[in-house]
């Protein structure tokens, strides 16, 4: 009788914690739809508040350290965006969503070499590539490496 108690205890917990998943998901994934309209309707600092809420709910959420980035890069707050972009990718956000916007973001910070240290334009295809290429371009030029700025140039 005792065992049978603990068992449905055990089941009614169980059941209990996959609804609060479910919930929790379902309310991550209103916080960012409402940040996404927000960011759409260029008001970032609501757009902002309504990602950090999805975050404490799931901080692995990619869509909204995806999004974040975004927003940081659209007030000039490069350092928030390099952070955010760079825990999107340690989380498995694909290159390709995180590439160009960190290229943003160490141009803001004037930090050339990480463009093209940090950034493979071959992890990337398409506009993608050419436009990868471009910053990389770009932080040569400002770097003094004008042979390797003109090759990015003439790659792309």
């Amino acid at each position: 009788m005792v065992f049978r108690k603990h068992a449905q205890i055990i089941l009614l917990s169980a059941f209990c914690l996959a609804g609060s998943a479910q919930a929790d998901k379902g309310e991550v994934a209103g916080y960012f739809e409402d940040a996404n309209r927000l960011f759409y309707q260029d008001e970032l600092p609501s757009a902002l508040i309504q990602l950090k809420n999805a975050l404490q709910i799931d901080p692995k959420h990619l869509p909204s350290l995806i999004l974040s980035g975004e927003v940081f890069l659209k007030q000039r707050d490069a350092a928030s965006a390099e952070h955010v972009l760079r825990q999107a990718r340690e989380f498995g956000a694909d290159f390709s969503l995180v590439a160009l916007n960190l290229a943003k973001a160490y141009l803001q910070l004037g930090e050339y070499r990480r463009i093209v240290d940090d950034l493979n334009p071959e992890e990337l295809t398409g506009d993608l590539k050419v436009e990868l290429l471009g910053y990389q371009a770009e932080a040569y030029t400002v770097l003094g490496s004008f042979d390797k700025a003109n090759y990015a140039i003439d790659y792309a």
